[in-house]
């Protein structure tokens, strides 16, 4: 029980840091800062790590839509574990870690989560946005879950997950919160297509909206491969969208973000070319 939950503690810690790290850059000194507090959270010694080897699963959507934005957090958990069996490991024993990337296919990702399951891991790291496909079986085989991506729902909802940070039912509420703080009189979502659990924040949303009074008004789901995302612009636009909230990796976002902004520039044009005020 203390080396479970040694590896819980050690790797959260380690995840603590993926936000940041994929959020931005960060300097030499303050990764190497990072991971030797990882390390020292885990309790290991200075020697050399003689025991058993613990297992840990790692399973990734580290490439298509989402893997510019999620692969960072791969090498976060590598320093990790370098850090970790530099250390004397977790009470003496190395970690093994064992990655598989699913390149953001629902079939590969069942395929890897079942792989993991044969190998009894110790744990799996979620670094998956397609984790809903292998919950139940990983469940059933209580295999402890611990996330870097971890706004899905089972880290609300299912005890043997283990969230790193903010989980997605306070998320949703932040956002709305943050929303109606900066004056937005409703509220409009635009979420990937490529996964389920980017759709679980609809409803989420809009509860938060209907109780903070910020109304969920349109929403509808976007491809990272579509050439272009102009018609959901205009059908926010034409809902009367005040705020939008984009479920999707950074590099969709900055592609959505700058199409809606095509729109409202357009409008503004339009507008002031007809004699009427900018407001």
């Amino acid at each position: 029980m203390t080396l479970y939950r040694k590896i819980l503690v050690g790797v959260a810690a380690a995840l603590a840091v993926v936000v940041s790290v994929s959020a931005c850059s960060s300097s030499g000194t303050s990764a190497s800062s990072s991971t030797s507090a990882s390390a020292a959270a885990t309790g290991g010694g200075q020697g050399p790590a003689a025991g058993s080897p613990v297992k840990i699963g790692v399973l990734c959507s580290c490439s298509g839509p989402f893997g510019s934005t999620i692969a960072s957090a791969w090498e976060v958990v590598q320093a990790w574990q370098k850090s970790v069996n530099a250390s004397g490991g977790l009470n003496g024993h190395p970690v093994n870690l064992t990655e598989k990337n699913n390149g953001s296919n629902p079939g590969t990702a069942a395929t890897n989560a079942q792989s993991m399951i044969s190998d009894k891991v110790a744990a799996i790291i979620d670094l998956d946005i397609l984790d809903a496909v292998w919950q139940k079986p990983v469940t059933v085989a209580k295999i402890p879950v611990i996330g870097g991506n971890f706004s899905s729902t089972p880290f609300y909802t299912d005890p043997n997950w283990y969230p790193s940070g903010q989980t997605n039912d306070s998320i949703t509420y932040a956002v709305v919160a943050t929303a109606k703080q900066a004056g937005a009189k409703n509220l409009g979502q635009l979420y990937c297509a490529e996964s389920v659990q980017c759709q679980q924040s609809v409803p989420l949303i809009k509860a938060a909206g209907q109780s903070l009074g910020v109304p969920d008004v349109y929403n509808a789901s976007i491809a990272a491969t579509a050439p272009n995302y102009t018609a959901q612009c205009l059908a926010a636009k034409q809902a009367g969208v005040t705020a939008i909230f984009i479920g999707d990796s950074t590099s969709v976002i900055a592609r959505v973000a700058e199409d809606c902004n095509k729109q409202v520039s357009t409008w503004f044009r339009t507008r002031r070319w007809a004699g009427s005020p900018r407001a």
